[in-house]
């Protein structure tokens, strides 16, 4: 509350600081953290003069006045990733946005297990429209572009090519530990995160498959075909 009347804030989201659950878990949570980062663009967020919008589910803090000028929270009520939609609305309406570090103040257990994980994951089925084709070609094509370096540093025919991809695994662990520092998180996690990689993208398959299979997304104990949820539909790409 201090530092949203300090700055003059209308919305206040706070990164938590995730606590180690399990090895693959929190490598997963460290290889999703620094692409969401970057891909959110959240640097961004408190820039008035950029359009860019966000929020964490963990902690959201405004002002009931910047509320009453959006379009309010009834316009995200099929909106399946409704904490980044809740940001971009009360940017997109005239308020003034921070994100701040929560390592230390802000603690939370994302996922206490490898299957609530899986579970939870099953909403990435909505950044694909509920298509098997995309969400596949996306998984693949984001794992080797993460992990091509080690394929390079392994069997490139040539030194030089070695070399660049002893660099780019450099390149990868270090602003992975980077994030992981500023998270909170504990270096192994980034030290692993190669394996997050991998994983983050069985759960991306995964859940394009069971929504595939399932005629829809199992969110909130009921089964939503996606002609129910598009029209819905309320977050923005970051790079629109």
């Amino acid at each position: 509350m201090a530092y949203a009347e300090a700055h003059g804030l209308d919305h206040l989201s706070i990164l938590p600081e995730l606590l180690p659950v399990h090895w693959l878990v929190d490598a997963a949570l460290a290889s999703f953290s620094r692409t969401g980062l970057v891909i959110g663009r959240v640097w961004r967020i408190a820039d008035p003069r950029s359009r860019v919008g966000g929020s964490v589910g963990a902690f959201s803090l405004f002002r009931r006045s910047a509320l009453d000028r959006s379009p309010g929270l009834e316009h995200l009520r099929l909106e399946v990733a409704d904490d980044l939609a809740l940001g971009q609305m009360l940017k997109a309406s005239g308020a003034r946005s921070a994100v701040l570090n929560g390592r230390g103040l802000v603690l939370l257990a994302y996922h206490r297990s490898l299957a609530e994980m899986a579970r939870s994951s099953e909403k990435a089925a909505m950044l694909f429209d509920y298509r098997m084709l995309p969400a596949l070609a996306w998984a693949l094509s984001l794992t080797a572009l993460e992990l091509g370096s080690f394929a390079a540093a392994v069997f490139a025919p040539n030194l030089s090519a070695r070399i660049l991809g002893d660099v780019g695994i450099a390149l990868l662990l270090g602003s992975t530990a980077v994030m992981c520092r500023f998270a909170g998180q504990r270096t192994r996690a980034a030290l692993l995160s190669p394996l997050g990689v991998v994983f983050n993208a069985v759960l991306l398959i995964r859940a394009a498959w069971l929504a595939r299979i399932r005629g829809g997304l199992l969110w909130r104990k009921t089964l939503y075909p996606p002609e129910v949820l598009r029209p819905g539909r309320r977050v923005k790409a970051p790079w629109a």
